[in-house]
């Protein structure tokens, strides 16, 4: 990274691990200012709690299970400082040793949540796009100014998990800014490296967390039908998954994030004024997007579970080495 920028700054954020990251990276990376937080506050607090102690122009959020390629960093500077209407840039993100597309971004389907943008693609079909714009940046790889992270107010606290990237990216696009996804920039990224790619906890806290950000952003109106429909949706998928999984959590974790969200029913209200103070512009011209609509055709829902199921059998036999992976890849 100092190859392509000598000024930048290279923070380790540890979420209170009990390993030895501390003491390895300061011994191995003696350069690298290592931020250790006393116990694992989840991705956005403890990302909020770094951004207090740096003072660069820019921040970029890059996850512990990613490796970057070379010349990944400045196109996504490049792209904040030539178009003041870009808030945040996101890389192409390929999983681990393949040319697969994990994520060109998200992409926001109402009645369904968010999701990657060109999950289990061949990487071709990004080939002479020069940018991609989705509804929010992923947050594996995206890099944003620290001035209007603050103006923002940073990631929720309250998103523990999932759901924080595209929360942040729907506060930017209701200030009237764009989300960017700039194809230039790949990172490989270990998928679900840290939760699996399948698993209870990450399905009720990925709609506990797209509950809140649609009670928070949505105009009412769209917040009438579409709180609802992703309500039933999220049962629907939660069915199957335990099904599938044979697992019956999938299907009480979405009961539980129901819950929770009606138990913090208050806050969100107090959270929903304070964000629509952002808001520049109706719905019709802040939600239209890469993707956008208000749900997946079936077909498309089965490609992506098949790759899921694909990729989570590599993983299981390839273990965290990153060796090419053997998925066919949708079209």
């Amino acid at each position: 990274m100092r190859s392509a920028c000598k000024h930048v700054e290279v923070c380790l954020v540890d979420n209170g691990s009990t390993d030895d990251s501390v003491a390895s990276t300061e011994k191995d990376f003696p350069r690298a200012r290592v931020i250790a937080l006393r116990e694992n506050f989840g991705f956005g607090r403890a990302y909020n709690a770094a951004v207090d102690e740096i003072s660069g122009r820019f921040v970029v959020f890059l996850n512990n299970d990613t490796v970057v390629e070379s010349d990944w960093l400045v196109p996504l500077i490049s792209e904040l400082i030539t178009d003041p209407q870009v808030a945040i840039t996101t890389s192409k993100v390929l999983f681990m040793g393949s040319r697969i597309v994990n994520a060109a971004g998200g992409q926001l389907k109402l009645w369904q949540g968010g999701s990657e943008l060109g999950f289990g693609r061949a990487e071709s079909f990004l080939d002479g796009v020069s940018m991609v714009e989705p509804f929010y940046a992923s947050g594996s790889a995206m890099a944003m100014s620290r001035e209007l992270f603050l103006r923002l107010g940073g990631f929720d606290d309250h998103l523990w998990l999932y759901a924080e990237d595209l929360d942040l990216s729907w506060r930017a696009r209701l200030a009237g800014y764009k989300i960017r996804c700039v194809p230039r920039s790949v990172v490989l990224h270990h998928y679900s490296g840290t939760s699996g790619v399948f698993s209870p906890i990450k399905h009720r806290l990925g709609t506990t967390n797209f509950m809140a950000a649609m009670v928070k952003c949505l105009s009412t109106a769209n917040l009438a039908h579409s709180l609802p429909a992703f309500t039933l949706f999220a049962f629907a998928k939660g069915l199957g998954l335990a099904i599938i999984e044979r697992n019956p959590a999938y299907f009480t974790n979405v009961a539980a994030a129901v819950r929770y969200t009606a138990q913090a029913s208050a806050e969100l209200r107090r959270k929903r004024r304070e964000t629509q103070r952002l808001r520049v512009a109706p719905d019709r011209r802040i939600l239209p997007s890469e993707g956008f609509g208000l749900f997946d055709w079936p077909w498309t829902l089965l490609r992506v579970l098949k790759q899921g199921q694909r990729l989570k059998h590599t993983l299981a036999t390839q273990g965290s080495d990153p060796k090419p992976i053997q998925a066919r890849v949708g079209k």
